[in-house]
């Protein structure tokens, strides 16, 4: 009777979100999860899942993580002893299925354990990026009423400690860093295991039929997104999101068998990589490897020879100009070869996707451009590496053909936290480079009003958490979610994105422009590293421009004024110089009513601390227009 308490306790806490989206829901394609165990018996849940592939993967490696500088290795036996004890400790401890968890942690090891501990137990999981303040940590654990907090370092203890008088639900704090030393109301992470190890076995029994009694449609998690308003909203997503989901990603991607380990560098707290990077790992009994630090990101990876990585568009830009940047310190002669081989490398992906050209010459010619140059480069990565994924913005189509020249597939991918991080993607075996790929099998995109890009399909949320009006507004009256993006649908379905609905500048000419469509043009540039469009009812636009250092550094050497500081250099009057021959350069490529007529260069770039981009990249324009908008009104003169 206990445990049939518990498990009504679970349906109890889920009921206020099903009511919400009911009457969406209904409207929704529905489809039985193809996702099943190794009897052909269908997932009802993530639950079931893991205790299945604890065992089923017994001696397989799990976790790969730093410890005292050097890798060591979980499998999932061990994986699934400490998952399971962490799910006992919380039970015996006098947490009830039904109750809310938080993780404020960076990627680790426990990180993962925590959240799978908390899933067997019956509790609804959220997270908050590591980065987050104090303040934004608490509204998250206030909005959900969540009963436990998990904490990953010192200074993010430092913050909890700094609001816990003001999170009344909160009754337990679990610390991740074996270092810290526990006060009133806190525990260590290996504590609550030893916990769950000392319970009896009826406590096991307890996980095991909590799994046997959650059903498809109740929530796992809520994950908060910002989006560009900077208004956090809690999106639930049910177990079944997540199977649908995964059933989606491994149709679609098809190629599997090869796809060993996953390396973890995306925020665990980002819903893209908790699908990607992490369930997805699980449920394919596959690895999941952890970086030691950001410092030694490219070292580690050559360590642990991923098989593939995910990653924000800012990543593989980095990488990109790291490349670049190589080259062009190169010798004359080496940097003529690898010219050519780059030239090859596009060359031959041309012929072979188009069929116009000579593919026996395109293809030698790419061979020994792969043995002289590419696979060195390759072997940077691990030598193991299937692919990368970009995903959360977007990806310059420029990058994606550099790797791909390379020999490295770069697949973009678009979704949004709302559809379980992923509506579409491309795939190893079919993709177009500038596009974000076609849907997900049982995922539709259509077009609505002004190419605002709707979606429909079992991976889509439910609603968000607590707020059945904010939901409504989503949903239009036959169940298709409001993404808020811009973008183009052909006939195969391919999807390219061209904007936001919110960001799109109507000029005082009646002119419609996608800002970002030109700012991507100005990035492009040597110099321009963010760049910000405004001109909304005016005559005409403006930027602002934040630059990039390490070329402005370089720049200052040449001119014999590199001992200045970084912030004098970014407006020195020959950077500034060089910078309006950028603009102009760009203005080449933009029709006469998107072209930049005046632009202003900030002393210190965009930032997520300073609240002028969300976590994804993107630009909070309400945020920086109020914030510049001094700046903004000295280049509008106007009588």
């Amino acid at each position: 009777s206990s445990i049939k308490h518990q498990a009504s306790s679970i349906k109890h806490q889920a009921s206020s979100i099903k009511h919400q989206a009911s009457s969406i829901k209904s409207l929704l394609p529905k489809r039985p999860s193809l996702l099943s165990d190794s009897s052909g018996m269908a997932y009802q849940n993530l639950n079931t899942i893991f205790l299945n592939n604890f065992s089923q993967f017994a001696a397989a490696p799990a976790q790969l993580f730093k410890q005292n500088n050097r890798y060591q290795q979980l499998n999932y036996q061990r994986l699934g002893t400490i998952c399971l004890n962490i799910a006992k400790g919380l039970l015996k401890s006098g947490h009830e299925p039904g109750e809310r968890m938080v993780i404020y942690a960076g990627n680790r090891p426990e990180w993962a354990q925590a959240d799978i501990g908390g899933i067997l137990a019956g509790l609804l999981v959220s997270a908050a990026p590591s980065s987050s303040s104090a303040e934004a940590l608490a509204a998250i654990v206030n909005d959900l009423e969540a009963a436990v907090v998990c904490v990953g370092d010192p200074v993010q203890l430092l913050r909890v400690r700094k609001v816990l008088p003001k999170m009344p639900s909160v009754r337990r704090v679990v610390l991740f860093d074996e270092t810290l030393e526990p006060q009133k109301m806190e525990m260590l992470l290996a504590e609550l295991v030893d916990v769950g190890a000392g319970a009896g076995s009826h406590f096991e029994y307890q996980v095991r039929e909590i799994a046997k009694s959650i059903k498809q449609d109740e929530p796992v998690c809520v994950i908060y997104t910002s989006g560009t308003t900077g208004l956090a909203k809690g999106v639930t997503l049910t177990h079944g999101n997540y199977l649908a989901a995964i059933q989606g990603l491994l149709q679609r991607i098809g190629r599997i068998d090869k796809l060993h380990r996953n390396f973890s560098i995306l925020p665990l707290s980002h819903a893209f990589e908790r699908l990607a990077g992490y369930y997805l790992l699980i449920y394919l009994g596959r690895c999941i490897a952890y970086p030691g630090s950001r410092e030694s990101l490219l070292a580690d990876m050559m360590e642990v020879k991923p098989s593939f990585v995910a990653a924000m568009p800012g990543f593989f830009e980095k990488l990109y100009s790291g490349i670049v940047e190589q080259i062009e310190a190169a010798a004359p002669l080496k940097k003529r070869i690898f010219n050519w081989a780059l030239h090859a490398g596009r060359r031959y992906h041309v012929v072979r996707k188009t069929n116009r050209g000579n593919l026996i010459t395109s293809r030698l010619r790419y061979w020994v451009a792969d043995f002289a140059v590419f696979r060195r480069i390759r072997a940077a990565f691990g030598g193991e590496l299937q692919f990368f994924v970009s995903g959360g913005a977007r990806l310059n189509p420029y990058i994606a053909g550099f790797f791909q020249a390379m020999g490295i597939l770069l697949l973009e991918g678009w979704g949004m936290t709302e559809a379980t991080a992923v509506a579409t993607i491309n795939s190893p075996d079919d993709y177009r480079l500038g596009s974000v790929g076609r849907p997900l099998p049982g995922m539709t995109v259509r077009l609505g009003n002004g190419k605002e890009l709707e979606i429909a399909g079992a991976n889509v949320f439910p609603g968000y958490w607590n707020s059945p009006e904010l939901t409504k507004q989503y949903f239009t009256e036959d169940g298709y979610y409001r993404t808020g993006d811009l973008g183009e649908l052909d006939s195969q379905g391919w999807v390219t994105i061209t904007g936001r609905k919110k960001e799109l500048i109507i000029t005082a000419g009646g002119k419609n422009i996608t800002p970002v469509y030109v700012e991507r043009i100005l990035v492009k540039q040597r110099h321009i590293d963010m760049a910000f469009i405004h001109g909304d009812r005016r005559k005409y636009l403006t930027a602002l421009l934040a630059l990039n250092d390490e070329e402005v550094t370089r720049t200052a050497a040449k001119a014999g004024f590199a001992e200045m500081s970084i912030e004098e250099r970014r407006t020195h009057s020959i950077i500034e110089g060089i910078v309006q021959q950028e603009v102009d350069n760009a203005n080449l490529e933009l029709a006469n009513h998107m072209q930049i007529k005046y632009f202003r260069i900030l002393r210190n770039p965009f930032s997520i601390q300073n609240g002028e981009m969300t976590r994804t990249l993107e630009l909070k324009r309400k945020v920086i227009e109020e914030k510049y908008q001094h700046l903004l009104n000295s280049m509008y003169i106007e009588s």
